[in-house]
């Protein structure tokens, strides 16, 4: 279970016959800005959104994952670029 606040959850069917959800979820990351030389520097928090699929063999365990998407509306597209998803929230 993530420690991230879902922020949009739906179904999907896996092999067109096994229901597994789909979550959404927000969370911060590091704006980071990578010199040629190999060093980094975090400048600033940013919001960012992942998505995470359930396994179809396992339920209640998301085992794949996508993201670092910038908005909400971003990840939206992805799911329903991927796969036919029923949105519950």
């Amino acid at each position: 279970m993530s420690a991230n606040p879902i922020v949009r959850h739906g179904t999907w069917l896996y092999d067109g016959s096994v229901d597994c959800e789909v979550r959404i979820v927000k969370s911060d990351t590091a704006d980071h800005w990578n010199y040629p030389d190999g060093t980094t520097e975090t400048d600033r928090l940013i919001d960012c959104y992942y998505v995470l699929w359930e396994s179809s063999a396992e339920k209640g365990k998301f085992s794949g994952r996508a993201g670092h998407f910038p908005t909400i509306t971003d990840a939206i597209a992805y799911v329903e670029r991927t796969t036919s998803v029923r949105w519950l929230s």
